[in-house]
């Protein structure tokens, strides 16, 4: 198991940890402090969490992944999981793909802000859903009239990002006090699926956005085992089989 000034290491990237932590609004004692064996405060934990996606539950407990993804189980998943966020807030859109689409993703971003004590910390928030995507989510993200782009990805790439270790800093580049990267999404570009995807529905299908009730047994269903959603899904088989029977 790393520690977690190990694991700090791996999440700086390119990035020095000094200027990085600065500009996140941290002292240089605090900086120092921590990567000196002490454990990280609340503050720096969710400023961690908040502008690089990171997941607290590995950083801490080396549990799960690096970094935050929704590995949505299917299309409605997604769409009522996106729809919930672009209700809330104006998200620029970017459809992850690889040279064959096989693998699609979706990423949801805005650049914002926070107060940290005297400084305003200027950050890009960033949503990634992966797994369950594909040109269904793209065909209604159209129908909601959402300017898109697409970030074409390498197989590795992709497999990095849907696995959960790709961080903001690599999507979007970063800028300190030493350095500054651009970020893969500055290789965006239109979308080039807005005239095939009337072609990916199978005609009357409807894509609607989940209730609370259902949304919740969808997340209950994303947290079983993969042997547990195998017995789910059998069952499930079984019943739709029976109905057509009957």
């Amino acid at each position: 198991m790393k520690t977690i000034q190990e694991k700090l290491t791996f999440l700086a990237g390119e990035r020095d940890i000094t200027p990085w932590f600065k500009s996140l609004g941290f002292s240089t004692g605090v900086i120092s402090h921590v990567m000196k064996g002490a454990q990280p405060g609340t503050d720096l934990l969710a400023a961690l969490a908040r502008t690089d996606r990171v997941d607290l539950d590995w950083l801490l407990l080396d549990k799960g992944v690096p970094y935050r993804v929704t590995r949505a189980m299917n299309d409605q998943y997604a769409i009522t999981a996106i729809d919930k966020l672009l209700q809330a807030e104006d998200y620029g859109v970017a459809i992850t793909h690889t040279a064959d689409d096989s693998n699609l993703g979706v990423i949801l971003h805005r650049r914002t802000e926070y107060d940290f004590k005297d400084k305003s910390v200027d950050y890009t928030e960033a949503h990634v859903f992966v797994a369950g995507v594909s040109m269904a989510t793209v065909h209604w993200l159209n129908e909601q009239g959402r300017g898109l782009w697409a970030l074409l990805l390498s197989e590795k790439d992709m497999q990095r990002l849907e696995n959960g270790h790709m961080g903001n800093n690599e999507l979007f580049g970063f800028e300190d006090a030493r350095k500054q990267r651009p970020g893969l999404m500055s290789k965006v570009k239109p979308s080039p699926y807005k005239d095939s995807v009337n072609e990916v529905r199978e005609p009357g299908t409807e894509y609607q956005v989940l209730d609370n009730g259902s949304q919740s047994m969808a997340m209950q269903y994303q947290q079983l085992s993969t042997d547990n959603k195998n017995h789910v899904k059998a069952i499930t088989e079984a019943l739709l089989l029976s109905q057509k029977q009957q």
